[in-house]
């Protein structure tokens, strides 16, 4: 297939991607050129697009972290992971992280190994640690975050006995 060298063509190809969901400026260029826009072309959108106003990367860091935060419930970590790996600049991220007002990696950590023990009723006290720690970890929380959420929750739950009467 030929490269794709018409401005026109690659501008509706943006506004398509863009309608899925938000994108950041290095991801959009990236999916332009995996369409064979030609590099310059690419560049000249997502150029015109950041003047208009249709690519904001700071706005998109702010959404990501939101979103993410809310249905996946993710630690700072792994959404600066995120961000960079989507080609967000390391300033524009630290002030998405900073600007989230949900609440701190500890408090979304408890909450979340506090959702999950209702689903360990029965298990040994080692079991519910192990299993909790593993799902705090693949979320990104550091180790002491971890190894707090669940000492936190444990001593909450009766030392190891999971209180079903909620």
């Amino acid at each position: 297939m030929d490269q794709i060298t018409d401005l026109n063509q690659a501008k509706d190809i943006a506004l398509r991607r863009l309608t899925v969901r938000m994108r950041s400026c290095q991801e959009l260029r990236q999916d332009l050129c995996d369409r064979d826009v030609d590099g310059d072309i690419a560049d000249q959108v997502v150029e015109r697009f950041l003047e208009s106003g249709l690519l904001d990367d700071s706005e998109f860091a702010r959404t990501w972290v939101r979103s993410r935060r809310r249905s996946k419930s993710l630690s700072s970590r792994k959404l600066r992971q995120e961000l960079v790996a989507k080609g967000v600049d390391c300033a524009v991220i630290d002030q998405a992280l900073s600007s989230d007002e949900t609440s701190s990696d500890l408090d979304l950590a408890v909450d979340l190994a506090r959702r999950r023990l209702r689903a360990m009723s029965g298990c040994e006290r080692e079991t519910i640690q192990r299993r909790l720690s593993g799902q705090l970890e693949r979320r990104g929380f550091s180790y002491s975050i971890v190894r707090s959420a669940v000492n936190t929750v444990m001593d909450e739950s009766n030392h190891g006995r999971v209180n079903t009467d909620e």
